[in-house]
């Protein structure tokens, strides 16, 4: 399982709640004014947790992951109700992995080492042990559906949540794309692959000429190559997409990111130290080593003042306003109620 550039198991926008005790509050969420937020999601999450003591009384902690920051989005597809749970069991240390409803009752219990929470009536998920009664011990990756069948068995060392009807998967260190049936639509040819969005996804191949990063569509036709001098780039979001690139006549000097529409043009000139998804109107930008927040003309919107900063879901976002502390760091963790965290994915930044 992977993070960040390699990506963790299938990259899923993961709000995590470790309600059994926390560290300092070194990543907050804010609303659209810079005010610091508690949204819904926070007090569902305790129902939750709490409602599943019932059924696991034994059991000390848990961590939910759910697939909205804002809690309120609704997901389309079987299993997008389902609230994905990894807890212990303090006398066994036995760890496991559960989806439950919003009563806190397990409705998919298995033997999993890892899981994602379901997207487009899929969950990518690794069995402990393979349908055929062996030890998976190669860590291979499937796909289940809302009754915790398998319906893409476990052959993937890394893969992609579903989204507009296709996943990318990982075969002989290549990435390719399948659909929802498991079936290829899309040959691994790629060194690199995003998660489709506004009907293309961003990809790097390699060529005689070096690594190039592309737009592709659902059928593998590239829409869009990018130049030589784009260091990075992001998936497109309300019509725009992140692109850094490199002077060539200063190559030198650190990528500058923009936002190209889907022509490719240049729609706010690259500026940046670093930037992210648009969304609703709002976008992460780095300058002189702060986050804040830039608008769809360029302009800062929320000043430059966080470590680090994410995409707005709804109306609120995770910022990074100090230097982590980790719990048992902390001489107040044992009175925090939550955690925050954010688990970086490519639907935020690619490499």
């Amino acid at each position: 399982m992977r993070s960040r550039s390699t990506l963790l198991l299938a990259a899923p926008a993961l709000f995590v709640l470790c309600l059994a005790g926390c560290g300092g509050q070194d990543r907050v969420l804010i609303d659209r004014q810079a005010n610091p937020v508690e949204p819904p999601l926070v007090t569902q999450a305790r129902e939750i947790a709490k409602r599943a003591e019932t059924h696991y009384p034994e059991h000390f902690g848990w961590t939910l992951f759910l697939p909205t920051l804002d809690g309120e989005t609704e997901l389309d597809g079987p299993g997008a109700d389902l609230t994905l749970m990894f807890g212990h069991d303090p006398s066994t240390f036995a760890l496991y992995w559960v989806f439950a409803d919003r009563d806190g009752r397990p409705v998919i219990e298995g033997d999993f080492l890892l899981c994602n929470p379901f997207h487009e009536g899929r969950a990518a998920v690794t069995p402990r042990i393979l349908p055929d009664g062996r030890a998976n011990s190669g860590y291979l990756i499937g796909y289940i559906d809302e009754t915790g069948e398998f319906v893409i068995p476990p052959q993937y060392r890394t893969v992609g949540d579903f989204h507009e009807g296709q996943a990318w998967v990982e075969a002989d260190d290549r990435f390719g794309y399948i659909d929802v049936d498991g079936e290829p639509v899309i040959p691994p040819r790629y060194t690199r692959a995003s998660d489709f969005r506004e009907g293309l996804a961003c990809v790097i191949e390699t060529t005689d000429e070096g690594l190039r990063w592309r737009y592709i569509d659902r059928t593998g036709e590239t829409v869009l190559e990018l130049p030589k001098t784009v260091a990075r780039a992001n998936v497109f979001s309300d019509g725009l997409a992140a692109v850094a690139v490199i002077d060539p006549a200063r190559p030198d000097l650190a990528a500058k990111a923009g936002y190209i529409d889907k022509s490719g043009a240049f729609v706010i000139e690259p500026q940046f130290e670093d930037a992210r998804a648009l969304s609703d109107g709002l976008a992460p930008a780095k300058r002189k080593g702060r986050w804040g927040y830039i608008d769809k003309q360029g302009e800062f919107a929320i000043e430059p003042q966080y470590l680090d900063a994410f995409p707005f879901e709804g109306n609120v976002a995770f910022v990074h306003v100090r230097k982590r502390v980790w719990p048992w760091q902390s001489d107040s963790w044992r009175e925090c109620m939550y955690w925050l965290d954010w688990m970086h994915t490519d639907r935020i930044d690619i490499l």
